[in-house]
């Protein structure tokens, strides 16, 4: 019983480390609009390209595929397979990774 009870409290310790690593690293790209302003750069180069986005929320990664459209000063508008588009917030992306060039 004790150890159900000491492992609980572990992973409650772990998870809101977690959440606390993530906003800091929110907080820290707000207030540094270099970084933004560099992602926004990087990310010109791949429009139309079909790309994996991946991004970081909550202390949980996501990836989003599909080919961007465009890219705009606060993020990056993503059209998956289906023809649905995504915004995605430069906030929380952590990387960009090309897949392959659109075919026309």
């Amino acid at each position: 019983m004790l150890v159900v009870v000491c492992v609980g409290l572990a992973f409650i310790i772990m998870r809101r480390r977690r959440y606390h690593t993530v906003v800091k690293k929110k907080l820290l790209n707000k207030q540094n609009p270099g970084k933004r302003i560099r992602m926004q750069e990087l990310a010109k180069n791949f429009i139309d390209h079909y790309c994996v986005i991946q991004t970081v929320n909550t202390g949980i990664t996501q990836a989003s595929q599909g080919i961007i459209v465009d890219v705009t000063r606060e993020g990056i508008m993503l059209e998956d397979r289906t023809g649905a588009i995504e915004a995605i917030n430069f906030d929380w992306v952590v990387s960009i990774k090309e897949k392959g060039a659109r075919a026309k």
